[in-house]
């Protein structure tokens, strides 16, 4: 996201608005900054 901030709810809700099904998940960049990082099922 880029505010900088992540809230893990709201990037779940991202992810889902996105690309439906999937988990959102935190994490930080080497500079420090905060991002949201979708993970997704593969189609069966």
């Amino acid at each position: 996201n880029k505010s900088g901030t992540c809230a893990a709810n709201q990037c779940q809700a991202a992810c889902v608005k996105r690309h439906k099904d999937g988990v959102g998940k935190c994490t930080t960049n080497p500079d420090k900054k905060m991002r949201c990082i979708c993970f997704y099922l593969c189609p069966r």
